[in-house]
């Protein structure tokens, strides 16, 4: 093996350690390893688990994931574990009343919630808990009738949708109690839910209808022992790609991740979205570099080390690369404009990564220090022409931070910060 190799591989695996997740991600997957291996309805396992692979394949960022069993004893043990993360399930976990009866109270305790599958074949508790029923199932040539979410440049997503009920776990049967529904499709005049969201004491539960990839016509027909070629992937021109509606929900709750392609059949990237020493990491593979990402987060857009990041429609505008692994502790709030993150340097020892945040136009600033660090300093420039800004950088006209204890953990927010904006974290040593 030529020495070149393992001297590009071994900095990004020591990069990896050092970045370890050391707390759940924004979305947590409560897997049913244990629920899938004893059940007997192969058509729902089927289903929620082609649907799951569009999920990880389609710019969902899953990445943290607990069995069922490790989930009910952190429920019974730390339920504020819970306001860390927001839980997605598939509906066989809510087959189980142990597990429904934990999930019902994680959300009537403030914790929201997605479930993904169908309502059929659930009881009828959990369809009231999803604020679903069901009506006569529709199967067929169906319609979508709500866009997907993401843009596309040269031509429009599909909204026909093949429902082969050995393949999508029955028939779709999804009607609205008194949730809110975000999502439809259907046959003529008759419409079901594909989507929808539903209050429950102090959290929201939403619901994702489980559709397969894309599949040919009636296979069993065409030959019984389904030894056609299948591709696992949705095809944008070709079938509906219901799997982004996880994105839709995702958007009540306060995370926008849009994805602008230039064709409908482009693949999207694979991200992952983890936690390590009080800051967020973006880690992604990125089929298509022309893809750009639309991202706005309930503490604003993240502006990453070192890295520029446009906004309109107050969401940050993204261009990854094809591996990007980027540190975010700077989120921002602001209608549009550009705000670059740039390091500096400090001749005190104790500043550590000090920066400048600079485009800020009537913006809402939030910052996640290391974990270590105990003293902020602040400093706000109007503009950078100051003759001043070099030489006064750290001395005097601080602000004052604001520290805000949230469950992801303690930051520092400000509001209607224009021009730019200086930030060190200092270590005092004891």
């Amino acid at each position: 093996m030529p020495e070149q190799v393992p001297l590009e591989v071994q900095p990004l695996i020591a990069e990896g350690y050092r970045d370890l997740p050391d707390s759940p991600g924004p979305f947590l997957w409560v897997y049913p390893f244990q629920e899938y291996s004893t059940l007997h309805n192969i058509q729902k396992t089927f289903s929620e688990e082609c649907f799951a692979n569009d999920l990880l394949q389609g710019g969902t960022p899953i990445n943290t994931v607990i069995s069922t069993d490790i989930f009910r004893t952190l429920a019974q043990k730390d339920p504020r574990w819970f306001r860390k993360t927001i839980p997605i399930v598939p509906a066989t976990v809510l087959e189980t009343p142990e597990n429904l009866a934990c999930l019902r109270n994680l959300v009537e305790d403030g914790v929201d919630l997605i479930v993904y599958g169908s309502v059929n074949h659930l009881a009828q508790e959990a369809r009231k808990f999803l604020g679903l029923t069901e009506g006569t199932p529709l199967v067929g040539d169906l319609t979508a009738f709500t866009p997907c979410g993401d843009i596309c440049v040269e031509g429009d997503y599909a909204t026909s949708i093949n429902l082969l009920p050995q393949m999508d776990d029955g028939g779709l049967s999804e009607l609205a109690t008194d949730a809110q529904v975000l999502a439809t499709a259907g046959l003529d005049d008759e419409q079901r839910v594909l989507a929808s969201i539903v209050q429950r004491g102090l959290g929201r539960v939403g619901f994702v209808r489980s559709l397969s990839p894309w599949l040919e016509k009636d296979p069993v027909a065409q030959n019984p022992t389904l030894h056609q070629r299948r591709e696992m992937r949705s095809r944008g021109s070709e079938r509906y790609p219901s799997h982004r509606l996880m994105r839709l929900v995702l958007r009540q709750f306060g995370w926008d991740i849009t994805y602008r392609t230039v064709t409908n059949d482009a693949w999207l990237p694979c991200m992952t979205l983890s936690r390590h020493d009080n800051a967020l990491f973006l880690s992604a593979f990125v089929p298509d570099t022309s893809t750009t990402l639309y991202l706005d987060t309930p503490w604003g857009s993240p502006i990453p080390l070192e890295q520029d990041v446009s906004f309109e429609n107050s969401h940050g505008h993204y261009a990854l690369p094809r591996a990007p692994h980027l540190e975010c502790r700077v989120f921002v709030k602001q209608s549009h404009g550009r705000v670059y993150y740039r390091t500096t340097v400090h001749a005190n020892l104790n500043i550590i990564m000090p920066f400048d945040l600079a485009g800020l136009e009537d913006a809402e600033v939030r910052f996640f220090p290391p974990l270590k660090c105990n003293q902020i300093k602040l400093r706000h420039l109007n503009d950078r022409t100051d003759p001043n800004y070099h030489s006064a950088r750290w001395k005097g006209d601080f602000l004052e931070p604001v520290w805000e204890d949230t469950p992801q953990g303690p930051s520092i927010v400000l509001h209607h910060i224009t021009g730019t904006l200086n930030i060190a974290p200092i270590v005092e040593n004891d």
